[in-house]
Parts: C-alpha cells; sequence; structure tokens
C-alpha cells in the first residue's frame, strides 16, 4: 500500500488561491508576529522590566514590547487579510460597559501567527506604501491553521500551511503594543524575508536583505523624561551606523543602542536626555558588508571585507536582540579588520557591519 502525498507545487498552488482571493476581496494590515516567553526560553531577556516571577512585564517598554525577550516583535510583515463584520456585544465591568470589537480574520500562511500575537488594520496608506492612518490594533485569540497535510507529513504543521484564521478582538489604545511605531514606517511582505516554499519559522531579521541606497536618516531626540527612545527610519535593514551627538557641543554621546527590526532603532540612555538635545544620524550605506562572527574560541577574530581602503566604519551587534556591542576594532589593512574580545564571543553570536 502507497499514500499519495501532497506535492510542494499544490501546496504552493493552494497558498496562492488564498492569496489571490484575500487581493480580491480583502485588504492589506499588518502582522506582529510576537517572541513568546514559553515557546523562545532560549531568547535573552528584557533587562528592563522583566520581572523572575510573573512572565508578563506589566512595563510600558519599546526594547521588549510587553512580552519580556529582548526585541519583541520577531517579524512585522505587510500581508492580505479579510475581516469580517463586528460580533456585537457588551462588557459589565466595574467602571461602565464595554462594547468589545470582535472579528474574525483571515489571512495568508506567513508569518505563522500564534494567541497573543497581533494585527493591525490600516485604514489609509501613503502613495509610498506606507501606513498613513490606523483603523486600531487588534490582540490575536485562537488561531486555525489550513493545511493540505497528508499521509506521513502529519505533523509537519509548517510545510503545508495555505492560509490561517483566527478570533481578534481590539485592543485599547493605552496598551503597550498600541505605542509600537507603525505610521510612515516601510513594511515588507513575507516573501521579502524567506526563500520560496520555505516555512516561515525566523528570528528577527536574519535573512540577507538588499543593500540600502546610500542615505542617511539624522534627527532630533530628546524630551527630558524617557529613557528609552525608539527611531522610525525607512533604510530598510537593520545592518546601520549609528552616532549621537550632543545638538549644542557637537561631542559624540554613548548610549545603548538596538537596531533589532529594518525600520527601527532603539536607543536606552541612563540619564533621560533633556528636550532636543542630541541629534541621532542613522546611516546605510550602498557599499557595506555584514558578516556573522564568532566560534566561542578565539578572542581575536579577522574579518575580510575587501573595500581596498581602511577608511571605514564597523559596529557591531548582537545577533539575536540587536544589541550594539563593543570591543577594540583595528583596521589592519585596506581589506581586513582585526577585532578583539576579552573573552571569546560565542558561536555565530555577533553581526559586524562594516562600511566604506
Amino acid at each position: 500500500m502507497s499514500i499519495n502525498l501532497v506535492e510542494n507545487y499544490a501546496v504552493n498552488q493552494a497558498r496562492q488561491a488564498v492569496k489571490d482571493s484575500l487581493q480580491a476581496h480583502g485588504e492589506q494590515c499588518i502582522l506582529l508576529s510576537m517572541y513568546h516567553r514559553f515557546t523562545d526560553s532560549d531568547m535573552p531577556l528584557c533587562p528592563y522590566c522583566t520581572d523572575d516571577v510573573y512572565t508578563d512585564s506589566g512595563e510600558v517598554c519599546n526594547i521588549c514590547w510587553g512580552t519580556t525577550i529582548q526585541g519583541g516583535v520577531r517579524q512585522a510583515a505587510k500581508v492580505w487579510g479579510l475581516f469580517t463584520d463586528n460580533v456585537e456585544g457588551e462588557q459589565y465591568r466595574k467602571r461602565g460597559i464595554w462594547q468589545a470589537d470582535n472579528r474574525e480574520f483571515q489571512t495568508e500562511a506567513f508569518p505563522i501567527l500564534m494567541q497573543h500575537d497581533y494585527v493591525i488594520r490600516v485604514r489609509r496608506w501613503n502613495a509610498n506604501g506606507t501606513p498613513a492612518e490606523l483603523e486600531g490594533f487588534y490582540g490575536i485569540k485562537e488561531v486555525t491553521k489550513d493545511s493540505l497535510r497528508t499521509g506521513t507529513r502529519f505533523g509537519q504543521s509548517a510545510s503545508d500551511i495555505i492560509g490561517q484564521k483566527a478570533q481578534i478582538s481590539e485592543l485599547s489604545n493605552v496598551t503597550n503594543i498600541a505605542k509600537y511605531p507603525v505610521i510612515g514606517i516601510p513594511f515588507l511582505s513575507p516573501e521579502a524575508f524567506i526563500a520560496p516554499h520555505t516555512p516561515m519559522i525566523t528570528r528577527t531579521n536574519p535573512f540577507p536583505f538588499a543593500p540600502a541606497p546610500d542615505v542617511r536618516h539624522a534627527v532630533v531626540i530628546g524630551n527630558g523624561q524617557s529613557h528609552s527612545i525608539t527611531i522610525p527610519h525607512e533604510l530598510g535593514t537593520s545592518d546601520v551606523i549609528v552616532q549621537l551627538y550632543n545638538l549644542a557641543t557637537g561631542e559624540q554621546v554613548d548610549a545603548n543602542v538596538f537596531a533589532a527590526t529594518m525600520s527601527t532603532v532603539t536607543l536606552v540612555f541612563d540619564t533621560a536626555p533633556s528636550l532636543n538635545s542630541l541629534r541621532a544620524v542613522i546611516t546605510a550605506f550602498g557599499t557595506r558588508h555584514a558578516f556573522t562572527i564568532g566560534d566561542g574560541d578565539a578572542t581575536t577574530i579577522v574579518v575580510q571585507h575587501n573595500l581596498g581602503t581602511t577608511n571605514i566604519l564597523t559596529q557591531l551587534y548582537d545577533s539575536a536582540t540587536g544589541e550594539q556591542v563593543d570591543t577594540n576594532i583595528y583596521a589592519t589593512d585596506s581589506n581586513s579588520v582585526t577585532l578583539t574580545f576579552q573573552d571569546p564571543p560565542a558561536t555565530d553570536s555577533l553581526r559586524v557591519v562594516i562600511v566604506a
């Protein structure tokens, strides 16, 4: 007896049919696939609001976005979706009556959703494809994955998904995730992150992305209150150089830098910068190289960049969190840099960005 398995082309055809239907009858929206404390237990925790007892931070934190895991958002993607009408219902609470907006939501196969992920409904888009006005943030409840799984492929839950549907409920605009930067931010479709027919099970920005042009984003920051500041940009990459300057003196300023997404950089300060006191410059050069380094043994690592010059800029980031890492950097010659560490970096734990 033989079992006929679903072929890859059949799965791909079904996925495309689902997407075509959603494009014809639905709308574009933003999906936020989050890290989850129990399924991503190997990920580093947020150092600013993690509680050893409770798994919910209870804080408004733009490092972990309430997940207690650094980065918070595993992936933010622009997808096609279909929203049903609101299911009317009232909840009686101590402070009055709350009429929740509950709907059913159908979307593409990727990114794979879980309960407590989010969908952002966009009311109006800019001409360049970025969100201009939001309708609201919705929390995802139970998720049903539609698949063509048969035979011995049973249990391979990511291989044959062709679409997803979930119950969603609108969130208050005072919730933590409702502060996530969306307006004017470019979001990529899932296909931009993965090779064709590859399941979307990823960490933040693990796949190479086309180089950005030689552009930079400069902004004046500081309000005298916030220790953590998230800066949106449209550079389309996390391989960036970030520098801070005192606006009055021009002196370079240090801060903890997190380049965890392709469209934002988060700066964390020991003391909240005073009002409009700093200038942040975020640069993505056309000629740049990014390398993953670390073998758990070497404290001196030579990186061959072959840019033909010693006039380069080099920055290191934690591969998992996007946090900037400091070390001694030597422009050894016109085609290589030497990095020295006090302790050997773990295997593939650092990302080196070198630009000329």
